[in-house]
């Protein structure tokens, strides 16, 4: 090992003479690989550029609308537990493929339909047209303001053998006008498959004004 480390100290000289009795030639070598590195990597900046103006230029011509990506999971019956598994991977997914170019990610989600009648008219449910379904929107609260009556509490409360369900919720105030209900009218929602549980019984316990009715939040249904 010493020998072969000695005879490559010893060789130096020899390169060093070698060299600078070519050094023209040499600083046209260097000098051509510096050039060829500088178009090589400004090619390639160029065509990223081009890339991202023409990716801009076409999306310019949409509205941003139209540009929503809409990504969707039907599982069912679920969990919180279930919905963070479910949650975690979808958004890696997103992380991957579309991270570079979205701005914001809004999250919700919704159950069946449910026939909906008033209380003591269950077994008439599903005669008319009236129906509905549960849903949540993630920061919601940051959205609406609370007119009248409270936030309802995230507790179910149930009868002792589990019937009926009874859930506290918030109304739109125009919607709660155009009804004729508000705080403290209970609804029946009934499930138009067998279930263990014949209806659930919801109380209104706020009514809300959304603060931005043109946010994007609002579009997720």
């Amino acid at each position: 090992m010493l020998t072969l480390i000695t005879k490559i100290l010893s060789a130096w000289p020899m390169v060093i003479k070698r060299s600078l009795a070519n050094w023209r030639l040499l600083s046209s070598v260097v000098i051509g690989v510096i050039l060829a590195s500088a178009i090589m990597s400004g090619t390639v900046v160029y065509f990223d550029s081009l890339r991202d103006l023409a990716l801009e230029s076409e999306l310019s011509k949409h509205e941003p609308t139209d540009l929503d990506i809409l990504v969707k999971v039907n599982k069912g019956p679920t969990t919180p537990e279930e919905y963070g598994l479910v949650r975690r991977r979808v958004e890696s997914e997103l992380d991957i493929q579309v991270a570079s170019v979205s701005r914001d990610i809004l999250r919700g989600g919704r159950t069946a339909t449910f026939f909906l009648t008033r209380p003591g008219l269950e077994e008439e449910a599903g005669d008319d047209s009236s129906r509905s379904y549960f849903a949540f929107l993630a920061d919601i609260d940051q959205q609406i303001t609370i007119v009248d009556g409270v936030r309802p509490r995230e507790t179910v409360v149930s009868e002792p053998d589990g019937n009926p369900v009874i859930l506290e919720g918030l109304a739109p105030a125009d919607a709660a006008a155009d009804y004729g209900v508000g705080i403290g009218d209970k609804l029946s929602l009934v499930p138009y498959w067998t279930d263990a549980t014949p209806y659930a019984s919801v109380v209104i316990v706020g009514l809300f004004e959304r603060n931005n009715p043109e946010d994007l939040i609002w579009q997720l249904n």
